[in-house]
């Protein structure tokens, strides 16, 4: 298992390593997009009759909890990226 360095398709790795201020304005318009999302869902949800309420407050509940399990993922795969470019790369 072999992997080649080529200056052509390091783009990706030299936007992790080098760059983080890069790298939050590569992945900022696509969080904007996933909050918005979360936003009118909950509109929706909250229009539902009969059970909008408790529905709402489910999602309250366990909306955050996702969020920060999958905020933990993504800040522990990315941190084993830029460890493995490193190590591999430089």
């Amino acid at each position: 298992f072999h992997l080649h360095y080529s200056p052509q398709h390091s783009w990706g790795i030299r936007l992790f390593i080098y760059s983080p201020a890069k790298t939050a304005c590569f992945y900022s318009p696509r969080l904007f997009v996933n909050v918005l999302y979360s936003v009118i869902d909950r509109m929706y949800i909250g229009n539902i009759p009969e059970i909008g309420e408790q529905a709402l407050a489910g999602i309250g509940i366990c909306g955050p909890i996702v969020t920060m399990l999958s905020a933990f993922a993504a800040w522990v795969g990315l941190m084993r990226v830029r460890i493995l470019t490193r190590s591999v790369f430089l």
